[in-house]
């Protein structure tokens, strides 16, 4: 029973550590907060959540990044939390090829919570045709 609420408290620590890093990018890109992109949002609040470095996020092939999120003990839905996050950025930032590596990252890690889950998300689906529509558009410019 304790290490059941061991592992509630963990889940709701990494919600809520990705929850107040989508926050802050939406403030920090809003010019709440000027200087300060989503790089800087991931290295505070990412990286001290969860020790995921944002170079792992990034580069890292599909098996080690799994396997990276299971010792995190990141649930399908944090990891979705967390494409959210990328596909937020994405299109927050400025630079085509930085804009390009996010959302290809992003669609990897919703494949990774679909598969993790299980279950067929319509939400997660209209995401991902939604970040492939960005992708071809910037591809072609």
């Amino acid at each position: 029973m304790q290490q059941r609420d061991l592992l509630k408290d963990e889940i709701e620590r990494l919600g809520g550590a990705i929850g107040k890093a989508i926050a802050r990018l939406l403030n920090t890109t809003s010019g709440n907060q000027p200087g300060a992109g989503w790089e800087q949002v991931v290295n505070d609040e990412l990286w001290e959540a969860l020790g995921l470095p944002l170079e792992t996020l990034l580069t890292a092939e599909r098996e080690e990044l799994l396997k990276v999120m299971v010792g995190q003990k990141m649930t399908p839905v944090h990891i979705e939390q967390l494409a959210d996050f990328l596909r937020e950025a994405a299109g927050r930032e400025d630079r085509p090829e930085q804009q390009i590596l996010l959302f290809e990252r992003a669609i990897l890690l919703y494949d990774i919570a679909a598969a993790e889950s299980g279950d067929y998300s319509f939400s997660r689906v209209e995401k991902e045709q939604e970040i492939q529509q960005q992708l071809s558009r910037l591809r072609r410019s």
